[in-house]
């Protein structure tokens, strides 16, 4: 076993989003930690985000991004991002507005150092763009 692989493993679960809580607030963002869950508001592009991390019990975590889009009659367009993404999932949230999750090994994320989990939430945001395009565009053809 790597040494980085036995100190990343050590890390534990809270610190792992103290790390990633600071992520995001040195690129401006509003956080807060609610049960075992860290939710960041961020303005990216001019736009208002909210972003949800959290790690699931096999070590893995997701990071989602919440939309106020509706995906009631976007189902195909969800379909479509979702053939053409690796690695990022479009779905329906409980709600019924679109969202955008990845995951990532936690070890992975703790490698990389928190500024990957920033680069991710940006990517996530990049998707919910287009996505944005491709809803107006449909609307005006």
């Amino acid at each position: 076993m790597s040494k980085e692989y036995e100190r990343c493993s050590k890390v534990s679960y809270r610190q792992l989003f103290t790390i990633a809580e600071s992520a995001f607030r040195a690129k401006g963002c509003s956080t807060a930690m609610r049960r075992e869950v860290l939710l960041a508001k961020c303005t990216m592009e001019g736009e208002e985000l909210s972003f949800v991390l959290e790690r699931d019990l096999e070590g893995n975590v997701r990071l989602s991004l919440l939309t106020d889009e509706p995906a009631e009659g976007k189902e195909e367009l969800v379909v479509k991002y979702n053939f053409f993404l690796f690695g990022v999932k479009v779905m329906e949230d409980s709600e019924g507005y679109i969202a955008l999750a990845t995951e990532l090994p936690e070890s992975c994320l703790l490698n990389l150092g928190a500024s990957q989990i920033f680069k991710e939430a940006e990517k996530l945001a990049a998707i919910y763009r287009n996505i944005k395009k491709s809803i107006h565009r449909e609307k005006h053809s």
